[in-house]
């Protein structure tokens, strides 16, 4: 498990994009096994369009 939290502007959402990424291919992880959670719905969008 890993937890990003650190303050705003800091690169949480580029942390999480590139994790989540190195996930699927460094891991041979499918997307049904890796769970993302947000505090916000702006958040959750953000993640998704990147």
């Amino acid at each position: 498990m890993n937890l990003v939290e650190a303050a705003a502007g800091t690169g949480k959402t580029w942390t999480i994009t590139a994790l989540y990424l190195r996930l699927l291919l460094e891991h041979d992880l499918s997307v049904a096994n890796i769970l993302v959670v947000t505090y916000t719905r702006a958040a959750t969008s953000e993640l998704r369009q990147r």
